[in-house]
């Protein structure tokens, strides 16, 4: 009894070792494969005057600062020359920042309803949106609101507009005009209807 309770062992044993001897040949030719010799180096390498190659970590000496501060003052000089060779030589001044609003929804929802203005800004990230209603023979409607960026475009922030602030129901000019200091839009000009 004793005896084939050895030998049923012994095929484990083989078994076991197979396996492991295929374990540790993977691992090799894996090893291998991921280790290729002729891929670049990740790493900044400066070639030295000798023909070997090596990394120089050391900082940069003056002369070094120096050509690099050159370089950069070159290089300046080359844009700002290249750029008013080609501006035409005028002696006005050139006009400050291009802005221009749009509206792009000015209703009511409902009768009664706050008047919802909605402006999209062009070349104006911050700043303030003047929005005026008039009406012939009432008094005007001014209010001022914030400029606020969002992700991709500028707007008038809050520019909701109660009924109550309008006389009379009927057709009113808006008026809407984005600005930030002396740099403002051309006005944008829309009738819409009042309903108290």
């Amino acid at each position: 009894m004793r005896l084939s309770k050895q030998k049923s062992k012994r095929p484990f044993l083989a078994v076991l070792l197979i396996a492991v001897v295929l374990i540790v040949v993977y691992f090799l030719i894996w090893k291998l494969a991921t280790n290729k010799p002729n891929q670049p180096s990740q790493q900044p390498v400066s070639q030295s005057g000798s023909g070997s190659s090596q990394i120089n970590y050391s900082p940069l000496t003056d002369a070094e600062k120096q050509a690099r501060d050159q370089q950069k003052q070159d290089i300046i000089k080359q844009q700002s020359a290249s750029s008013s060779a080609a501006a035409p030589s005028t002696t006005s001044t050139t006009p400050a920042q291009t802005i221009v609003a749009t509206i792009s929804r000015a209703s009511q929802p409902a009768s009664g309803q706050p008047l919802a203005v909605r402006v999209n800004i062009a070349g104006l990230t911050s700043g303030e949106c003047d929005i005026a209603l008039s009406k012939d023979g009432q008094p005007t409607v001014n209010k001022v609101f914030p400029i606020a960026f969002q992700a991709t475009t500028s707007g008038c922030q809050g520019s909701d507009i109660a009924a109550s602030e309008f006389s009379v129901s009927g057709d009113w000019s808006l008026q809407v005009i984005a600005k930030n200091g002396s740099n403002q839009s051309t006005p944008v000009n829309q009738t819409i209807t009042i309903s108290k």
